[in-house]
């Protein structure tokens, strides 16, 4: 579905055809594009296994536990900005489509 989103979206812009209906849809699909982006933040944030308190004492268990630690962190930021921006777009884009 997102890679057909993005193709279209793509043809869109390299063939630009004239027309109003052409800009419409492609302001839907850029929007539905950021909705399904902003889906899968959240498929893979909230989807992980729940760390148990163990720790490991070798240095690849640390450095592993980091890496997992900084990457949910990532994934949580980048759903944050993801939200806010496609609110953002979504109230703008009512009051044009």
């Amino acid at each position: 579905m997102i890679m057909s989103l993005i193709g279209f979206i793509g043809y869109q812009l390299v063939i630009n055809t004239p027309g109003t209906m052409q800009s419409h849809l492609l302001k839907v699909c850029l929007l539905s594009l950021l909705w399904l982006l902003l889906f899968y933040t959240v498929i893979l944030t909230f989807s992980g296994d729940v760390q148990s308190g163990i720790k490991s004492t070798t240095l690849f268990g640390k450095l592993k536990a980091k890496i997992v630690s900084f990457t949910q962190w990532l994934l949580t930021v980048l759903f944050i900005m993801l939200t806010i921006a496609t609110l953002l777009i979504t109230s703008r884009m009512a009051n044009v489509i």
